[in-house]
């Protein structure tokens, strides 16, 4: 190996090779999380969304018998097959991770309009002013349709403005 510098000896070729599997290593594992996440997201939501049970009074309960959520709670109302929601969705998806992490003031959860149509119907039965999706709503007591909630009128939909609202409650 007379083309590489006297202080590259095989020792350090070794430790230089180790180092670079290392990294791809690292990065390969970083990009399956990134792409199978998807599914794990989706799954927890199905646990919050079966945690979260409302009666036809509107009335929050969780299905375990513990005491219904109190914390404000940022709710989307959303369909796969509306444009405007597919495109906002991803801006969501980084509002729902921030707002969802341990210690956060404000809880997110969406409701999707094929999956949870029981729930769209209590929402134009309860909520003033739900019509068409996207419909975000802002719940400064906890999530329940006989409680006030905040209705989100900016068209700005960046993650940067749904956050403003859901701790301020000003759109």
């Amino acid at each position: 190996m007379s083309f590489l510098p006297r202080k590259w000896n095989t020792p350090t070729m070794i430790g230089i090779a180790c180092l670079a599997i290392a990294v791809v290593a690292i990065a390969c594992y970083l990009l399956y999380k990134k792409y199978h996440s998807s599914d794990e997201e989706s799954e927890d939501n199905i646990k919050q969304h079966d945690a979260v049970k409302t009666n036809p009074n509107g009335e929050n309960h969780d299905s375990g018998g513990a005491p219904p959520n109190t914390k404000p709670t940022l709710v989307l109302f959303w369909s796969k097959n509306c444009g405007h929601c597919v495109a906002m969705h991803p801006e969501w998806m980084k509002v729902k991770d921030i707002l969802n992490q341990k210690g956060s003031q404000v809880v997110a959860i969406d409701f999707e309009a094929s999956v949870e149509p029981d729930v769209f119907k209590e929402g134009q039965k309860y909520l003033q002013d739900f019509g068409g999706v996207p419909d975000i709503r802002l719940f400064p007591q906890g999530f329940g349709f006989n409680l006030p909630s905040i209705k989100y009128k900016s068209g700005d939909r960046s993650e940067k403005a749904i956050l403003k609202f859901a701790y301020t409650g000003q759109s």
